[in-house]
């Protein structure tokens, strides 16, 4: 048995021998691993975060019976009901037993994570000569309150169970009805972008539905936060109190005076300037200009597509070197919503038309840079002065033995007891040769505010073509109606904008601009 899932089993208090439901008392864990399990009882808040690539599966239903279960991807959790028993067959025939819920009590769904419900099958109706029993009614997908903040949860009733036969009159009973997608509305008050389906169709309500998906929601950015102060020298200030402090923007801020002085009024003034916003779910911290008063964020990782979901590699040295219908990486020029340049076709006419953004599959905020603000990005913002570099705004380099391109922030310290980077702003391969860094090292690095682009190569039809060596990142910028900008880099050169084939496939690394400061 794997280390995690001993962990788990124990932290569940498992006593699969039995049969019995499971208890978890609360807490946090992260799923590294597939799981499977049986039926579990959640006492008290508990956080379940689910790596990329991961599926824990519950069979038999998750029963939060007090305090609230958050479900943290941007990993799967497939939960089904318990199945309802069948009735006994006989003289009469007795009736099947409802199918169980999947998931019941309060659900938080956040950090792009993937969540399939479905209720329990209703048992089967008995068989009887002169009766025979219904069959039970398909459980409930959720049964109790399910807040939406980002990432797809689909919810499907359980089917009715089928109805026993009546010997003497040569026909069934009645079937059970299939159970609802949803017991109660869904929380919606934390999220923007969200869209609802009954599967095929956009639905106004959750409630009465067999089946629901939600999708496209974005967690909207921390709010700012505001600290308040007293003024120096002001008298009896231990006979002040102050709350809320830190106080959100928006907030009323209340100040009490218990002292003896009398007190004519007070006067609040903005001497201090706003906490920043925090950095955006699955984006690196660093701050990079790509034009005059504009700055992005990038994503944590390239842009991926891999068992129906989008998504961002977990480290930004990762991507696919082979080509998979079920997972890609590599994107021909993006014209539609419906396959964003994954497609095969080596003809540029099958990419013909207007761009659309990649970042619509990763919700509000995110976008792809023009080729114009790739090239600011490489060529012309200010930046600190790294390896002795004034203006280091990047370096060839290996991270975990993956040769690519680091881009350093606007401002950046190089983190103490790693090797200052060499070849700074050279498009040669003083990089490739002089930089080396660990995953350990590249912690430290991208905590500073870095970037990694891996030179993933590209693809050409099925086939993937300079693995490890050539780098090609797409922009939002046409040339004409057979090309398209892209980065381009290997050993010897760095190209911003090159201009290449519309069908040829390239990463794709996606960016959210900086808000500017209250």
């Amino acid at each position: 048995m794997r280390k995690n899932k001993l962990l788990l089993l124990l932290a569940l208090l498992m006593t699969a021998a039995t049969g019995a439901r499971a208890a978890w008392t609360g807490g946090t864990y992260t799923a590294t691993a597939n799981e499977n399990l049986g039926a579990i009882t959640v006492n008290g808040d508990a956080t379940l975060t689910i790596n990329s690539d991961v599926t824990v599966t519950v069979t038999g239903g998750i029963n939060v019976a007090s305090g609230t279960l958050t479900v943290t991807g941007p990993g799967t959790l497939v939960v089904t009901g318990a199945k309802g028993n069948n009735g006994a067959s006989g003289w009469k025939g007795s009736n099947g037993s409802n199918g169980g819920v999947a998931i019941s009590g309060n659900i938080i769904v956040q950090g792009g994570a993937t969540v399939t419900a479905t209720g329990g099958t209703g048992g089967n109706g008995g068989s009887g000569a002169l009766e025979a029993g219904t069959g039970g009614n398909g459980g409930v997908a959720f049964a109790g309150t399910l807040t939406y903040k980002s990432g797809t949860v689909t919810a499907t009733g359980g089917n009715g169970g089928s109805g026993g036969y009546i010997e003497d009159e040569e026909r069934y009973a009645s079937s059970g009805s299939a159970g609802k997608a949803f017991a109660n509305d869904v929380d919606f008050t934390q999220t923007t972008g969200y869209s609802v389906t009954n599967g095929t169709s956009t639905i106004g309500s959750v409630l009465n539905q067999t089946k629901v998906v939600i999708s496209g929601g974005s967690e909207p950015a921390a709010a700012t936060t505001y600290t308040v102060s007293l003024k120096d020298n002001v008298k009896d200030a231990d006979k002040w109190t102050i709350s809320p402090n830190p106080a959100e923007e928006g907030q009323t801020v209340t100040l009490q005076y218990t002292g003896r002085l009398k007190v004519k009024g007070v006067t609040a003034t903005s001497d201090a300037a706003p906490a920043e916003a925090s950095v955006p779910d699955g984006a690196i911290s660093g701050k990079f200009s790509v034009s005059d008063g504009k700055q992005v964020y990038f994503s944590k990782g390239n842009l991926r597509y891999a068992s129906s979901k989008w998504s961002f590699f977990d480290n930004q040295y990762d991507y696919y070197t082979s080509y998979s219908a079920d997972a890609w990486d590599h994107f021909g020029w993006s014209t539609s919503t419906t396959d964003y340049g994954m497609n095969t076709s080596t003809s540029n006419s099958d990419y013909s038309g207007d761009f659309v953004d990649w970042g619509a599959t990763m919700g509000t905020g995110w976008f792809t840079l023009t080729s114009a603000e790739w090239t600011y990005l490489f060529n012309t913002r200010s930046a600190s002065t790294v390896g002795g570099t004034e203006n280091g705004r990047y370096a060839k380099a290996k991270v975990n033995d993956v040769q690519g391109v680091i881009l350093f922030p606007d401002t950046y310290t190089h983190p103490d007891g790693l090797t200052a980077p060499t070849g700074v702003n050279a498009e040669d391969a003083t990089g490739w040769n002089g930089n080396s860094y660990t995953a350990a090292d590249w912690t430290k690095m991208e905590s500073a505010g870095c970037v990694f682009l891996p030179a993933a190569g590209c693809r050409y039809g099925s086939e993937m073509i300079g693995l490890g060596s050539y780098g090609y990142y797409g922009s939002a910028t046409p040339d004409g109606a057979d090309y398209a900008y892209r980065v381009k880099f290997n050993s010897g050169s760095l190209e911003p904008a090159n201009s290449i084939n519309r069908c040829l496939g390239c990463s794709v690394r996606l960016v959210q601009e900086v808000a500017p400061n209250p």
